[in-house]
């Protein structure tokens, strides 16, 4: 039998009654979480202001540090972070939130090097709490720090000249007495003091002056060539100068490259090569002096034994000058800036000197020096593409976009003057064979070199050039190679007169080695060999140097090509120091009057940093056995040891 049963359920008011009591208790949880939210989210907050704050006031008790420091660097750690204390402080009272119970530290330690400190502001402060207190909770505990580390500038000389700036904005030139410090050699007096002369940078003609380049001091003014000098008291150490420098009018013999170097001898020499109408008149230098009293230096302490820089030409614009030095005797120094060209009013300025003791950075706020390149990477600075034939083999060199000014005239080809030239067809490139007669046809032949100079400043350059052998060539496959001629040679049928075709181009610097010249007139026909000085065929100090080119120099051997095949051929090298480079192409195989063939040679400027295929090779100022020229990073003793004096410092060469 089936029984159907039923099941009373409880009244709904009875459900309502357990789920009011559910929902009470959950609300308790909720609401003290919702409250330690509300409490910790304001502590949150309050942090972040602090943290504002505390990066505030740690950038104002370092301001007042510094100024501290830069008034004696030898000041004390504790007084700078006494002095540095205080202001945090301030800034701290005058920004901080409505807090009770605000606490704050300035801490400043020295970091191993004497100018390196780590300073830090610390912060701990009490909030109130909302809905903590309930639970026991009053307040909450916050704390939170701001922290650098402070590289600070040694700052012996910090001069932009701008005290008297809108005066000479205004005039464009003026002379002032000497500013505070500085000391000059001016005939002229304002107020029984020497004057300076000062110029708005912005008013040379030419590329407008870096941002913060404002006032220059002028070194050739109606009084000739001045001198102005500044007062140092420096410590044993590592030091920095930098300034910048620009001639006042347009050396086209130089221009855009510059020409600067540590010795007069790095620049000197340019006076007897330089056609233009105002070569030498930029020249200047900068000395620095020890134990010369309470007055300047005079003009016959100002040699080569205190002798730190050296420009004779800017390139008609702006360049950044930075000479390291290192501080070996502890005492008093002059530092001496003077103009020294042809004393005509046009001479070279100076601007924003900068002497300091290394690191010279001031919270990362001194930028890197400038690396002055003269053109953008990229820029084609030179060809010779050979369309034409000429007595004394130049063909045409034009002034290219961004190239010099003015090129030294041709190529200079020895032992005989002569080449062979194949003229190009169509606008097409030419070429040049340096394997031919003495005389006629009927006369022995000769293999020969050719070259010319360039003024490069230090970075990356490309040379590119195209080598060729003809249409009865009997090889069959390219035969070149940047390092060795061994290895070029691995690539053609070895027998006489496999290398007959053979060209070697050689980069060589100027300075350590005989240059030639041809004569003109009579001499037409005749070499010369000069100096870098151009003093003939000897150097200056009685040392015979050996001409160029010096094959150990070589960038690249080529000593065949397939039938009507031009090789285009890509160098890459880089220069360390300003100066002229010789790029030479010599013939080398056998005087068969069949040599290999040049053509469409180009010089691309590639900038400060080099980014592509290959190594480049590195043309280094100083070559192997010269002995008179110190090499680039070197470090030369001022005064000499050959003078008896103590040593007082020395100069990095560059």
């Amino acid at each position: 039998m089936l029984v159907n049963r039923r099941r009373e359920l409880p009244p709904p008011e009875r459900h309502a009654g357990r789920l009011s009591l559910l929902v009470a208790l959950a609300l308790i949880p909720l609401a003290a979480l919702t409250g330690v939210a509300i409490d910790y989210g304001m502590a949150f907050v309050m942090r972040q202001k602090l943290d504002a704050v505390a990066h505030s006031a740690l950038g104002s008790a370092l301001a007042q540090s510094r100024s501290l420091r830069s008034g004696s660097y030898d000041v004390s750690v504790e007084e700078m972070e006494l002095k540095g204390r205080g202001r945090a402080d301030l800034v701290f009272n005058a920004q901080k939130p409505n807090l009770r119970d605000l606490r704050t530290t300035f801490t400043l330690k020295r970091n191993g090097p004497s100018n390196v400190f780590d300073a830090r502001v610390a912060y701990a402060a009490s909030i109130n709490t909302v809905f903590l207190r309930f639970v026991g909770f009053q307040e909450l505990e916050i704390d939170g720090a701001a922290t650098t580390v402070w590289v600070a500038r040694d700052a012996l000389i910090e001069d932009r000249f701008t005290e008297q700036e809108t005066e000479v904005a205004a005039a464009g030139r003026k002379a002032f007495p000497a500013p505070a410090g500085w000391q000059s050699s001016a005939r002229t007096r304002l107020g029984g003091v020497p004057v300076v002369q000062l110029a708005a940078a912005a008013g040379y003609p030419g590329p407008r002056p870096p941002e913060g380049v404002r006032t220059a001091i002028e070194l050739d003014t109606p009084d000739g060539n001045v001198a102005v000098s500044k007062k140092i008291a420096a410590e044993p150490g590592p030091h920095q100068l930098r300034y910048w420098y620009r001639d006042r009018v347009q050396d086209e013999y130089t221009a855009p490259a510059w020409l600067c170097g540590t010795r007069e001898e790095d620049v000197e020499w340019m006076s007897a090569r330089d056609r233009s109408s105002v070569g030498d008149t930029n020249r200047m230098s900068v000395y620095l002096s020890g134990n010369e009293g309470a007055a300047p230096p005079v003009a016959a302490t100002l040699n080569a034994t205190t002798r730190i820089d050296s420009c004779y030409s800017s390139g008609y614009r702006w360049i950044e000058r930075a000479v390291k030095i290192d501080i070996l005797t502890r005492g008093d120094y002059w530092l001496t800036f003077r103009g020294e060209g042809r004393s005509d009013g046009t001479g070279a300025a100076v601007a924003n000197v900068l002497f300091c003791r290394e690191p010279c950075s001031d919270d990362g706020g001194l930028a890197a020096p400038s690396a002055n390149y003269p053109w953008r990477p990229g820029d084609l600075i030179f060809e010779d593409r050979f369309v034409s034939a000429a007595d004394n083999p130049i063909a045409e060199s034009p002034a290219q976009p961004g190239g010099w000014a003015h090129l030294p005239s041709g190529w200079t080809v020895w032992p005989s003057r002569a080449v062979k030239y194949g003229r190009g067809e169509g606008g097409l490139s030419g070429f040049v064979q340096l394997d031919g007669a003495v005389g006629g046809a009927s006369e022995p032949t000769e293999n020969r070199k050719m070259g010319r100079p360039f003024l490069f400043t230090p970075g990356f350059y490309q040379l590119r050039y195209v080598y060729s052998v003809g249409p009865t060539s009997p090889h069959k496959t390219l035969a070149c190679n940047y390092f060795g001629l061994e290895a070029a040679l691995q690539r053609v049928a070895r027998g006489p007169g496999a290398d007959t075709h053979r060209i070697t181009l050689i980069i060589d610097p100027d300075k350590p080695y005989l240059h030639p010249e041809t004569g003109s007139g009579a001499e037409g026909a005749r070499v010369n060999w000069y100096s870098a000085e151009r003093v003939l065929d000897r150097d200056t100090s009685g040392l015979r140097r050996p001409p160029l080119p010096d094959m150990t120099n070589a960038v690249d051997f080529c000593v065949g090509a397939p039938p009507n095949v031009a090789a285009s051929r890509e160098v890459n090298f880089r220069i360390d120091k300003a100066g002229y480079y010789w790029i030479v192409f010599t013939a080398d195989g056998p005087a068969d009057g069949e040599g290999g063939r040049i053509g469409a040679v180009q010089v691309f400027a590639r900038g400060t940093s080099f980014s592509g295929d290959g190594i480049p090779r590195i043309i280094r100022y100083t070559e192997r056995g010269d002995i008179l020229t110190p090499p680039v990073g070197a470090l030369l003793i001022q005064p000499p040891a050959s003078s008896g004096q103590r040593a007082l410092y020395r100069v990095q060469v560059q």
